[in-house]
């Protein structure tokens, strides 16, 4: 095991076993962001971060639903990649949480992990996207768009709360909060 991941049973050795893996992987991350924004999102003090938070949780639980979906079409499920890069983002999360105190502080550590959450959501659809379009596979590059809009509306959301949140702070508060340790 290297990098967090296993790996892979069934080896790929074509870019439609390729897509089939992408999109199993993508299924799972969906899974684990409506988990894990589903046990975060009420430690966040500010009203909007938490309902944007709230709210992602719901549309990446549908957009399992909708990856599933996807899956089924093409009637075969691999040994896919497991990516544990999203886990590790969400325990350090709840660390931050648990080691922060309540407040914009805490709100602006949150966002900035949640947003790191986005960016390979982002990086993920935006890819499958790409190779649904390579593949022929129209309706599928539509559904993938669609999601990967819905994170980029997120993260842009996030973007503008943190602005919002962003007062001056000792920067070894800001380094603390999200487990660096300032030089």
């Amino acid at each position: 095991m290297s990098g967090g991941r296993k790996e892979r049973a069934v080896k790929t050795n074509d870019f439609e076993t390729m897509y089939v893996a992408g999109l199993q992987e993508a299924e799972a991350l969906a899974m684990t962001v409506a988990e894990g924004l589903t046990e975060l999102y009420p430690s966040a003090d500010d009203p909007e971060l938490r309902e944007t938070l709230r709210a992602h949780a719901i549309d990446a639980r549908a957009n399992a639903i909708r990856l599933k979906s996807l899956l089924n079409c093409h009637g075969r499920l691999l040994d896919a990649d497991v990516d544990g890069s999203v886990d590790a983002l969400f325990a350090l999360a709840r660390h931050s949480m648990a080691t922060t105190e309540r407040g914009p502080l805490r709100d602006m550590a949150l966002i900035s992990l949640v947003q790191r959450i986005e960016h390979h959501e982002i990086a993920i659809y935006g890819t499958l996207a790409a190779y649904a379009k390579v593949l022929g596979r129209q309706d599928e590059k539509v559904t993938l768009g669609a999601i990967l809009e819905e994170d980029r509306a997120t993260d842009e959301d996030l973007t503008a709360i943190a602005s919002r949140l962003a007062v001056p702070v000792p920067m070894a508060a800001v380094d603390r909060s999200l487990g660096v340790v300032a030089a």
